[in-house]
């Protein structure tokens, strides 16, 4: 799918990755790498707060960055 995309963002839907872990950023941050080798990147689609949090604690929520499914990104309240 990476060669097959006209554009250099690539959309990756990551709405079944329900119970992310380590594992999940691990393919994720790979995906990007290769994405990037092949002269595109990849943007998720649909994830989690969950897997968003997990991104920024590893320090790769700017390198693995996701897309807004409208016009707005979602807002998350302070717990």
């Amino acid at each position: 799918r990476l060669d097959d995309c006209p554009d250099e963002l690539v959309p990756c839907d990551v709405r079944s990755a329900t119970h992310p872990d380590a594992a999940t950023v691990d393919a994720l941050a790979r995906l990007q790498l290769n994405a990037r080798r092949r002269g595109r990147r990849i943007g998720l689609k649909g994830a989690s707060p969950e897997l968003r949090d997990l991104l920024a604690l590893a320090g790769l929520s700017e390198v693995v960055p996701c897309v807004p499914e409208s016009g707005l990104e979602p807002v998350r309240e302070a717990e």
